[in-house]
């Protein structure tokens, strides 16, 4: 017997990340740093970095007191403005394909996932392996003048993710209206 459900219930495209684990990610990543490169310092990196450091600063007071620097730093620092646009114009590709990804998850997985967001908050954690019609059964549990609406959204879900139905204008504005309710209600 053939089960195309995913093992975690969700289709991997559309697990989300919290914040929190971002956080502790870069928690991780920022420890790591510190320990690499202050921590593992002995006494001669650390006056090195330092001296460094120093030579830098007098270099950037030297410049600054000269017009003859001054005129050579405006090239450099019209270099660098052109760096920092070019990173700004990265950033914002990075935001727009964000978007664009975003809009590509199939309105009936939204609403699965914003179902599943609800339980959550009424619940605590939610396994990512919990069945969508497990889901529908404890929102049902849980606000029970809502569970007509949630097994309606996990049909709707399962036969856009699983059967490969494309629901018509009119499914979607109704399933809009389900998960609308199922938020006042929670």
């Amino acid at each position: 017997i053939l089960d195309p459900t995913p093992p975690a219930g969700i289709p991997p495209a559309t697990q989300r990340v919290s914040w929190l684990s971002q956080l502790t990610s870069l928690g991780r990543e920022i420890e790591f740093f510190y320990d690499r490169r202050v921590l593992g310092f002995d006494s001669i990196d650390q006056a090195g970095a330092l001296e460094s450091a120093r030579q830098g600063l007098d270099r950037v007071t030297s410049a600054v007191g000269s017009w003859d620097q001054d005129w050579r730093s405006v090239a450099a620092s019209a270099g660098r403005w052109m760096l920092a646009l070019a990173a700004a114009a990265g950033l914002a590709l990075l935001i727009d394909a964000e978007r664009r990804r975003r809009a590509r998850v199939p309105a009936p997985t939204r609403a699965y996932l914003a179902l599943r967001r609800l339980l959550e908050r009424r619940k605590g954690a939610l396994s990512a392996a919990v069945a969508p019609a497990e889901v529908a059964r404890l929102v049902g549990e849980a606000l029970p003048e809502g569970g007509d609406d949630a097994r309606a959204v996990v049909r709707i879900y399962c036969a856009s993710a699983f059967g490969g139905i494309a629901p018509d204008p009119e499914v979607l504005r109704d399933l809009t209206d389900r998960v609308r309710r199922l938020k006042k209600l929670a």
